[in-house]
């Protein structure tokens, strides 16, 4: 199969770990995190994702830095010229806009860190915890063209209880 992994972070590797083993991949990620100072000289820090997919000759496309947390203007040619058959979304940061959810054949899917509907959008971890939650775990879902963390559910998993 043909999937597109659009993910950046420690959370995502090890599902594209486990997807690149099988399945021809592209990797879609967020831009470098910002420099940080070390001895004096200002240096990026690659992403976990993108430092894999380097390693493992894994087409590569980081979205711009100036497209802030939509991807409305964003237009990569490898999208607009070939589809494929799965996304793969797992801690991206970004709404998929209906042109890009259109690309894949099979529709594109979304693994969140959390037992879905509770705890939608970003950092759900933390906010389980700030809320006295005993138990989190992980929800695999279709990705909804209009609302962020609220597609079909097909898979959840009790992960860790927290108490």
């Amino acid at each position: 199969m043909r999937i597109v992994f659009f993910g950046s972070d420690r959370i995502a590797l090890p599902t594209l770990e486990r997807l690149a083993q099988k399945h021809e991949m592209r990797l879609v990620c967020c831009p470098d995190r910002p420099p940080s100072r070390a001895r004096g000289t200002i240096q990026w820090s690659p992403l976990e994702t993108k430092s894999f997919a380097s390693r493992h000759d894994i087409p590569i496309d980081q979205v711009p830095a100036s497209e802030g947390f939509r991807l409305d203007s964003w237009k990569p040619e490898f999208l607009l010229n070939q589809s494929f058959d799965f996304g793969v979304v797992v801690s991206f940061g970004y709404r998929l806009p209906p042109w890009i959810l259109s690309r894949f054949t099979r529709g594109v899917l979304n693994m969140h860190p959390s037992l879905l509907p509770r705890f939608r959008g970003p950092a759900p971890i933390p906010r389980c915890i700030e809320s006295g939650e005993s138990l989190t775990g992980v929800s695999v879902i279709q990705v909804h063209p209009d609302v962020i963390d609220s597609g079909k559910i097909f898979l959840q998993r009790e992960i860790v209880r927290l108490a």
